[in-house]
């Protein structure tokens, strides 16, 4: 975006980006995935990991990462791992819709997360590739191994 260009920005819509990130800054559990947080971002620890949340959050970091953010790396890595994880049935393929880790709590495999999953794997490969190195690599063969 040029200097020209930003004037005509709304001030919201310029910081809206980090004011999410900053939102979303405790959702990462160490059992992993991405919890859902409650109106001040603080987790719900009683509610389980659900494949959604945790693509859609995991979703904001390759973006931020094209634009510099590398500190927000280990965050994409994270919901990485638990899509390869802690979410992933390893027995017959594809997502479950949410999990603790003690195993998944609901086991069904829906359109609507599975849909997230594609989403969350397209950033990885089609985004952070942008940002230099072989961080960016290891980012694009993950979605690639999410996608299968």
């Amino acid at each position: 975006m040029t200097e020209h260009s930003q004037a005509f920005v709304p001030e919201w819509v310029r910081v809206e980006p980090e004011r999410v990130l900053a939102f979303a800054e405790a959702a990462a559990p160490p059992d992993g995935g991405f919890a859902w947080l409650d109106s001040a971002g603080a987790p719900v620890p009683e509610r389980p990991v659900e494949t959604w949340i945790t693509c859609r959050t995991r979703t904001c970091s390759p973006l931020a990462v094209a634009q510099g953010r590398d500190d927000l790396r280990p965050r994409l890595e994270h919901g990485v791992a638990a899509l390869r994880g802690l979410l992933h049935d390893d027995e017959h393929g594809g997502w479950f819709a949410s999990a603790t880790a003690a195993g998944p709590v609901a086991d069904h495999k829906g359109a609507y997360e599975h849909a997230f999953v594609l989403l969350a794997a397209a950033s990885a490969a089609a985004i952070a590739p942008t940002a230099a190195g072989a961080a960016g690599r290891r980012a694009r063969g993950a979605g690639r191994a999410l996608l299968g």
